[in-house]
């Protein structure tokens, strides 16, 4: 038998026992797939905010295959953020307003970005011997000991200046006092 022959045959059978195209069968698979990291609970809204996609076409319908293209880009987040995006999504009747598919996914990036943005940022560890914090903040001790001798040596400079020698206190654009010397 031919591999051409052998392909058709196969391809009948399929056609004959299931009464589904072979491309139909796979978005039928691949829909079963996405579904799965759902609970049932999640699922019922996710199918939901897809029934309220369809209101968005003129006959009223979604395609398999927009439904496997929705789940694949909804599978980039958490199974509980697309759950609270299709349930935003059903909430505000979105689909009324003409919003397809594609703004219930930017509602799941939204929620994603926000997620991330109350996370902040990841703890750092402070070795106490180079670093010190205080009050959320982290220091480095050479760079302030640096700072703290500068502070010092600028302040002892003006101490020591014979108050003679000082004509007056001006000030310059930004507020600040400067020594004018006679």
């Amino acid at each position: 038998m031919a591999t051409g022959e052998r392909k058709r045959m196969l391809a009948e059978q399929i056609n004959n026992s299931t009464k589904v195209r072979p491309k139909i069968l796979s978005l039928n698979i691949n829909l079963k797939i996405l579904r799965s990291r759902y609970s049932e609970e999640e699922y019922r809204v996710v199918r939901a905010a897809l029934g309220s996609v369809a209101l968005t076409r003129k006959s009223g319908k979604v395609s398999d295959s927009v439904k496997v293209k929705t789940l694949e880009a909804l599978s980039k987040f958490s199974p509980e953020i697309v759950a609270k995006a299709c349930q935003l999504y059903v909430s505000k009747c979105c689909a009324t307003d003409g919003k397809n598919e594609r703004y219930l996914i930017g509602i799941a990036r939204g929620l994603e970005k926000q997620k991330e943005a109350t996370r902040g940022p990841k703890p750092v560890k402070v070795d106490p011997e180079t670093h010190w914090e205080d009050r959320g903040r982290i220091y480095d001790r050479a760079a302030m000991e640096g700072m703290a001798r500068q502070l010092d040596d600028s302040l002892n400079e003006r101490r020591n200046v014979d108050p003679q020698t000082v004509s007056r206190v001006s000030r310059c654009r930004n507020d600040r006092p400067t020594w004018e010397w006679r």
